[in-house]
């Protein structure tokens, strides 16, 4: 009697379990489910078209969700999308146009799907579009590319080995302008000149932001690739103070003080020598010079000039070491001063001298 009814029991629960499977099986299967795991698990699933043509078809692993294998057809039966999962666990995706030869997209994606390695787009002819090159979690672009519809490079984004990041910008082919972010903050913004008879990357422009003073730099090149003019400001300085150099044929030939943006004085250099030849100190007021110096060829002091209203009003001449007054008079030899020298604003006209 035992025995029976412990071969009726267990044939009880055996019809249960089955029909509790074939209960959760019929409720939560959407259609398209051909295959389970033994434990309800989703191990492959296809779906088709109203013709019953093939419309997609997946594989799972043992989790059920994970994506081993999908492919997904058009109308027309061409595959047009398909992933793959590789052995290390990375997968990867092709899409294509309408005649299923065309690659349209690549991703390499990471296991779960969230980030990916590498990414590439396509224009509708097949020539590559952009390409997106990220660390090995997904999280950051090394490297970004796009290109226009010629095949030509557009625009490049890099994180250097220095951690720089720099972006490059193109117009036909040709290199524009370069913009870094720099590891400590600092930026830096390049352009290039564009004429067909200069080397492909000659710089025009270089502007530099310094990220801790928040002091800035600007120089600006001839078409020979000299330095033609610079500007240094100190934007945290409390008279806002600035240096412009000024070059010809890569000499420096003077410079240029500024206080709170206006011109303080201006200093001239022998461009054989590099020393100071002169210097022209301006009243703040007027704007206009009135005390020049003059040096001799070593770089000491020979005589200053006290000018008022452009008439030189006082001379005195110094000795050789250019410290000690050996001679003054009232007014003195005209002083001639060209009017570049006191614009209040650098002169960009020195780029091409």
């Amino acid at each position: 009697m035992k025995i029976r009814w412990c071969a009726f029991t267990g044939a009880l629960m055996l019809c249960f379990v089955s029909a509790t499977y074939l209960h959760q099986a019929v409720s939560r299967d959407p259609p398209g489910v051909t295959t389970r795991w033994w434990d309800g698990t989703l191990s492959t699933k296809s779906v088709v078209y109203p013709d019953g043509k093939p419309r997609s078809f997946v594989q799972y692993g043992d989790d059920g969700e994970t994506v081993l294998h999908m492919q997904v057809w058009n109308h027309n039966g061409v595959l047009i999308q398909e992933k793959i999962r590789k052995a290390e666990g990375t997968l990867e995706e092709n899409q294509f146009s309408s005649d299923g030869k065309t690659l349209l997209r690549y991703r390499l994606w990471n296991g779960d799907e969230n980030s990916y390695q590498l990414a590439r787009d396509f224009y509708l002819d097949g020539k590559l579009q952009m390409e997106d090159v990220r660390t090995e979690d997904g999280t950051n672009t090394k490297r970004k590319r796009t290109f226009d519809t010629d095949g030509r490079l557009y625009n490049e984004y890099r994180i250097l080995d220095n951690a720089d990041q720099q972006t490059d910008n193109y117009w036909d082919g040709k290199l524009t302008s370069t913009s870094i972010f720099k590891a400590n903050s600092d930026q830096v913004t390049i352009s290039y000149y564009q004429d067909d008879g200069l080397p492909a990357g000659r710089m025009a422009s270089r502007d530099t932001q310094v990220f801790w003073n928040h002091s800035s730099k600007q120089e600006r090149f001839t078409e020979d690739g000299q330095l033609a003019y610079s500007l240094t400001t100190d934007n945290d300085s409390r008279d806002r103070a600035g240096l412009a150099s000024i070059y010809g044929k890569g000499k420096l030939k003077y410079t240029q003080h500024f206080s709170s943006w206006e011109l303080a004085s201006t200093e001239e250099f022998s461009v054989d020598t590099g020393l100071l030849t002169r210097q022209i100190v301006l009243d703040p007021q007027s704007n206009r010079a009135y005390l020049v110096k003059l040096y001799r060829a070593d770089g000491s002091l020979a005589r200053t000039k006290s000018v008022r209203e452009g008439k030189v009003v006082k001379q005195a001449d110094y000795d050789s070491s250019g410290k000690d007054i050996v001679s003054e008079q009232q007014g003195g030899e005209p002083e001639i001063v060209a009017p570049k020298l006191l614009r209040p604003l650098p002169p960009f006209e020195g780029s091409r001298e």
